[in-house]
């Protein structure tokens, strides 16, 4: 549970919603209501924040990205991010820097199976190539390149790990909603402090719309 930087209320779950257009405006506030009755929240001492502002472009650096990524950079420093919705095409960005914990930390055994298609998995040779140039400080290295995708993609993979998955059109959590890219990947923060509320977030936003 994280004490609001405004000191009203205590957060008990925050979600980062990167490059996602929405056709209704009122979209988010009706999920965080849901989401209040769902976990039985009391809203006068905490509650729930789904932060729909952000525009992430790692590979551009277009727009107000920087300015983005340190808004980011900082709440996920101070424990207060709890999962992360990002395009496709940005999230080795984030996936690279360690920021998220691997499905297996936070599914079921029922879920792990009813979404192993949807798994989106990084490299960790990759990300020990990448720890290794970082520590030897040489600011001249050529990094390596973001490999990331699928289960198919995960064949090529030296050491795969699966630390997204992939939001689907059907899923009630996309209703109304693109993604720059091709679609939406779900990540759970490494040192999120409301794991059971994210939890609960997966299993209410996961659900298939018919």
């Amino acid at each position: 549970m994280i004490k609001d930087m405004a000191g009203a209320k205590d957060v008990v779950l925050q979600g980062a919603i990167m490059n996602l257009y929405t056709e209704n405006d009122e979209k988010w506030t009706g999920v965080n209501e849901d989401l209040v009755e769902l976990l039985e929240i009391d809203t006068d001492k905490d509650e729930i924040i789904l932060d729909d502002t952000y525009y992430m472009d790692y590979i551009e650096g277009a727009g107000d990205h920087y300015i983005y990524v340190q808004k980011f950079v900082t709440y996920v420093a101070t424990n207060t991010i709890d999962f992360v919705l990002i395009d496709n095409d940005n999230f080795p960005y984030q996936a690279y820097q360690q920021m998220f914990l691997s499905v297996e930390e936070y599914l079921t055994a029922e879920q792990l199976e009813l979404y192993a298609d949807n798994f989106i998995y990084i490299d960790w040779t990759v990300v020990e190539e990448i720890d290794a140039i970082t520590d030897e400080g040489d600011l001249e290295a050529e990094y390596p390149e973001y490999i990331y995708g699928d289960a198919e993609a995960a064949e090529s993979m030296e050491v795969p790990i699966a630390v997204g998955i992939r939001i689907d059109d059907d899923m009630l959590i996309a209703q109304g909603s693109t993604f720059l890219g091709d679609y939406g990947v779900f990540g759970v923060i490494a040192n999120t402090q409301n794991l059971d509320n994210v939890k609960a977030f997966i299993e209410y936003g996961f659900q298939v719309v018919d």
